[in-house]
C-alpha cells in the first residue's frame, strides 16, 4: 500500500481566457474595481458564540443580549456580506464578481469599520489588491460584455 501522507491537495486552476464562465472555482488575483452595493449588508453577532440571534435593548446606551447564550453581549462583532468586482491580474480587461470571505473583508477594510454601526466607505475598498485566492466566480465579463462559456 502506498504512503498517502506525502500527497498534497490539488490546487484550483487560475482563471484564464479558456476557463469556463460563471459557477466554477478558480484562483483569482487582482484589484477591486467595484462593489455590488445592492447585495452588501452588515449585521451584528454575539462575541461569544457567533450567532446573529441577538436583540438590542434600548436604554442609556444600547445593550445587546444573546438569545442563544442567554447573556449580555459586551462587544458584538460586525459581519459583512460583500461582493466585489475584481480586475483579474492575469487577464487584461477582464473582471469577475466574487463574494469575499469575512477574513478577506476584515483584511481590506479599515479597523475602524469593525466598531462602526455606520457600515463602510466604498472608497476604502476600491483599488485594494487581492492576493491569489480561491473563489467561486459569480459573474465574469470582459469589456462590459459577458464572456461566453
Amino acid at each position: 500500500m502506498e504512503d498517502l501522507s506525502n500527497l498534497r491537495p490539488a490546487g484550483f486552476p487560475r482563471l484564464s481566457h479558456n476557463s469556463c464562465s460563471n459557477g466554477y472555482i478558480y484562483q483569482v488575483e487582482g484589484e477591486v474595481t467595484g462593489v455590488d452595493e445592492e447585495s452588501a449588508c452588515c449585521w451584528l453577532v454575539c462575541d461569544t458564540c457567533g450567532t446573529a440571534d441577538i436583540t438590542c435593548q434600548q436604554g442609556a446606551s444600547p445593550l445587546f443580549f444573546c438569545l442563544l447564550c442567554n447573556v449580555s453581549v459586551k462587544s458584538p462583532q460586525t459581519k459583512t456580506h460583500l461582493e466585489v468586482f475584481v480586475e483579474v491580474k492575469s487577464l487584461p480587461r477582464a473582471s469577475v464578481k466574487v463574494a469575499l470571505l469575512q477574513s478577506t473583508i476584515d483584511r481590506i477594510l479599515p479597523v475602524s469599520y469593525q466598531d462602526s454601526h455606520q457600515g463602510y466607505d466604498i472608497e476604502a475598498v476600491l483599488g485594494k489588491q487581492l492576493d491569489a485566492m480561491t473563489c467561486y466566480i459569480i459573474e465574469r465579463s470582459q469589456q462590459h460584455g459577458i464572456v461566453p462559456p
